[in-house]
């Protein structure tokens, strides 16, 4: 039979760690739980509202089958024509 001695109160046979109760433990994984529960249901709130507010919006302007293209190609050459324009005459009242 061997004489074990008592450990020493420098060594310990087990790494010290705290021992946490178990209802805190439960606590925190509830505390998550609901946190992520709130966290998705906030997420789903917010996707429910963009998607009405996004089902209202009345594009037809854009959609509009009978836009006339090359209506919309002269207002814009015009537009550029006359930018053109006013930077020249800028340039050359610098002149």
């Amino acid at each position: 039979e061997e004489n074990r001695l008592p450990p020493s109160p420098n060594e310990s046979p087990q790494p010290l760690r705290p021992v946490l109760p178990s209802y805190i433990k439960a606590g925190s994984v509830l505390g998550i739980t609901v946190f992520l529960v709130l966290c998705a249901v906030g997420l789903g709130c917010l996707v429910r509202t963009m998607m009405r507010r996004c089902g209202r919006l009345d594009l037809t302007s854009i959609r509009h089958p009978d836009l006339d293209i090359f209506y919309l190609q002269q207002v814009t050459t015009e537009t550029y024509k006359r930018l053109s324009f006013d930077k020249q005459s800028k340039s050359d009242m610098r002149l």
